[in-house]
């Protein structure tokens, strides 16, 4: 791989910290630095950020450098309290790592995969012992590849040989995400863990993403804890933007539930009921 085609990591986007108590050490920064909280925070993970930090929604990455205060693991020396890592944005994290990859002084820790959060990222070891992490600029939740097909189809639709086997386009419009309801947060995890090995990350009292680890048929999505309004499981379909999807929908018949709602610097999502009587909701990084 020639020098130039390297993609470079553009920012420190996180510097990321290991505590065993992430509540006291999220204050701590906030009283030191003058940071804010600008997302819910768990006893398991929680973020402080300058004021006024801008947070890059369609690349899911952050434009200020942040710190990320992670709960302790005491069987894992890597995550054990005290520790530090340090996280990069890079543009094209398989490249990046291919390069890291060819080099004998980098211990790869984790390849890069998509996270819970929808970002992909991966982990690896300095000579020096640091440990650090790349996030992925172009990833956000499988946009890459919906683009990257999109991209291919047009390439191979120009060729007459291959017209005829490409008629159809790649649809933006996938499932995205699911919410299970549950009524233990940890129970649920431990037996979808033991179950089906799927991965469970803590995000409020009342909230953990999930993710399958399974190559073969994805899935990514949440266990919350069950409410009136969360009775069943629910379906999220992702849109390119909340606006084209809700228009979409209502062209082929569907009826939208209520207003659009926001998770803040996240994205935005709407509740609607299908040809059927279901309910699902749409889903996206945009409002418009």
């Amino acid at each position: 791989m020639a020098q130039n085609d390297i993609p470079r990591p553009s920012i420190v986007s996180f510097v990321v910290t290991f505590t065993s108590d992430v509540e006291k050490s999220t204050n701590f920064w906030k009283e030191i630095c003058g940071f804010e909280s600008p997302f819910p925070n768990s006893p398991e993970f929680a973020s402080v950020h300058p004021k006024g930090s801008k947070f890059d929604v369609e690349n899911h990455t952050h434009r200020e450098t942040a710190i990320g205060i992670h709960r302790a693991e005491k069987e894992n020396p890597i995550f054990a309290a005290g520790q530090v890592h340090l996280s990069f944005v890079v543009d094209g994290i398989d490249k990046f790592h291919e390069f890291l990859s060819a080099r004998k002084d980098v211990e790869i820790i984790d390849p890069p995969k998509i996270e819970p959060w929808g970002g992909k990222q991966a982990t690896y070891r300095s000579p020096d012992g640091i440990i650090f992490g790349t996030v992925d600029k172009q990833v956000s939740g499988g946009e890459q590849d919906t683009q990257s097909a999109s991209k291919k189809q047009k390439t191979e639709n120009s060729n007459p040989e291959t017209k005829e086997k490409t008629e159809s386009t790649s649809s933006p419009f996938g499932l995205c995400h699911v919410d299970i309801p549950v009524q233990d947060l940890k129970r649920a995890a431990k037996f979808y863990a033991d179950a089906f090995e799927w991965k469970f990350t803590a995000w409020k009292d009342h909230y953990g993403l999930f993710n399958s680890q399974c190559k073969e048929h994805p899935l990514q999505g949440g266990f919350v804890v069950s409410t009136k309004r969360f009775e069943f499981p629910s379906l999220y379909v992702n849109t390119p933007n909340l606006k084209e999807g809700i228009e979409k929908a209502k062209g082929a018949g569907a009826k939208i539930i209520g207003e659009a709602d926001e998770i803040p610097q996240i994205g935005f999502f709407v509740q609607f009921e299908d040809s059927e009587g279901n309910n699902l909701y749409l889903w996206s990084r945009k409002r418009e």
